[in-house]
């Protein structure tokens, strides 16, 4: 069998760990996915009422697994129906961490300087989210995201705070396609976050170039 540790590490694990919220309509979903048994099931509930939530999701995580018989089951097997059940959930925030850990389409236009512009992005995801300010930077991002989504977004950032807004603001970014990444690089220096504005327009195409593949 494959070890669940082996599922979700580094920034993935990171991103459950923060938002993936323990509720009885997911934990059934994991049970009807023979991705934990009722004992799991129950002592999660155990954890998240009697210590917290991220430790609740930690016990989870490392015991995700696939019943499949005389058969051992794959990370890639477990991994796939653990995002199945978020994506069926019919919760949003469930749905966008589904794709969270989907991460970004293959897109096969983008110039390979904007496939290291994602891969710097990914790195950092995790401390981004954490402090990140959405308010500060949606009024350079105007072009590239809705009003309706802007308003969703800084409502989210008052009643939720900035981190849970600051995630769904990146995946909204991500979802655009290939033009967003210029003016989120604008406002990182806008806001000081000069390191990081530095080393993403350094892996941008230069100006007037189209970053397509020929």
């Amino acid at each position: 069998m494959a070890s669940p540790d082996n599922l979700l590490v580094g920034n993935d694990r990171q991103i459950c760990l923060r938002f993936l919220q323990i509720e009885p309509h997911i934990l059934m979903r994991f049970k009807n996915a023979n991705l934990i048994d009722s004992d799991v099931a129950e002592e999660v509930k155990n954890i998240q009422q009697n210590k917290n939530n991220t430790d609740a999701v930690e016990f989870l995580l490392g015991k995700l697994h696939v019943d499949n018989g005389a058969n051992n089951s794959s990370a890639e097997e477990i991994f796939s129906k653990f995002k199945n059940c978020l994506t069926e959930s019919g919760y949003e925030n469930h749905k966008d961490l589904a794709d969270h850990l989907e991460g970004l389409k293959p897109l096969p236009a983008l110039s390979p300087h904007h496939q290291q512009f994602n891969r710097i992005l990914q790195d950092v995801h995790p401390e981004l989210v954490e402090y990140l300010r959405p308010s500060n930077f949606l009024v350079f991002l105007t072009t590239i995201i809705s009003k309706a989504d802007i308003d969703s977004i800084l409502a989210q950032e008052k009643n939720e705070g900035a981190p849970s807004a600051a995630f769904k603001m990146l995946l909204l970014l991500q979802r655009t396609g290939s033009n967003w990444q210029a003016p989120f690089v604008r406002a990182c220096e806008e806001n000081e976050y000069t390191e990081l504005a530095k080393a993403l327009k350094l892996s941008l195409p230069p100006e007037g170039s189209s970053g397509k593949l020929p």
